[in-house]
């Protein structure tokens, strides 16, 4: 998907989500000539005659005896939080996964492709949440009541369900950078390696023994070289006639 693409679809994904989050029709019923539809900040009560509806908001946290019509949504506060999370949390999943792909996908930016796949899970997950709960009241609604098509409840399911589909197109190339991740790990630990392995070469000499003190090449067999008191007199320049071995501690005058 191109970044474009990816930037227009999570935009209108948000902007759905913000329309089915201030409209109404979550819960509709229908009673003779009455026509209350429910939604997540207001309620409007519609008398309808001859095709024609008069409608009166009602707030959800204002007391009204029209709210006595049905006594089935438990908790329109809870419902508002999770909803508006919902949709703060994909415009900011929308923000990072067009970075990560206008940045060409690749493993230096592979932070703000985990960032925006998680948050768009979050978003999905946190809406569809509200949308289970406000399915089972019209299902409830539904056994002994009269309900009409609850259109924002739709929107929202649609709206919801793109930011997981998103989720799951950018997991390959979340996929590709981690591998190519790990190659570059290894690739670095294997020229590291090389490196000190060159460097313990540089710092170790081959001494054999011939350059030890106290011995020479004799061959191939090393013997001690002789000492100074097997030195024969015929070894000192200039020395005299006799070829007597020096006994050590002599001293010549």
């Amino acid at each position: 998907m191109k970044t474009k693409v990816f930037g227009l679809v999570g935009g209108f994904t948000s902007l759905m989500q913000v329309f089915a989050l201030c409209t109404p029709w979550w819960i509709i019923v229908q009673r003779d000539e009455r026509r209350t539809v429910y939604g997540l900040w207001y309620t409007l009560s519609c008398e309808v005659s001859q095709g024609v509806s008069f409608c009166k908001t009602l707030y959800h946290h204002a007391p009204h005896e029209e709210h006595d019509v049905i006594k089935v949504v438990s908790n329109f506060l809870e419902f508002e939080i999770e909803t508006m999370v919902g949709v703060c949390v994909c415009l900011v999943a929308t923000v990072l996964g067009t970075v990560y792909r206008h940045r060409q996908a690749n493993k230096d930016s592979l932070g703000y492709g985990l960032c925006a796949t998680l948050l768009l899970i979050v978003s999905g997950a946190t809406v569809w949440v509200t949308i289970g709960k406000l399915i089972k009241e019209n299902v409830d609604l539904a056994g002994h009541e009269a309900i009409d098509i609850p259109w924002s409840l739709i929107i929202s399911a649609l709206s919801s369900t793109v930011p997981l589909v998103l989720a799951a197109l950018t997991v390959p190339l979340l996929v590709k950078n981690i591998r190519e991740l790990k190659r570059d790990r290894v690739a670095a630990r294997a020229l590291e390696d090389k490196i000190q392995s060159s460097t313990a070469n540089l710092y170790t000499t081959d001494i054999s023994m011939d350059r030890l003190p106290g011995y020479h090449n004799m061959g191939n067999s090393l013997t001690p070289a002789p000492s100074f008191s097997t030195l024969d007199s015929t070894a000192f320049p200039g020395g005299s006639v006799t070829s007597e071995t020096i006994k050590t501690g002599e001293i010549f005058l």
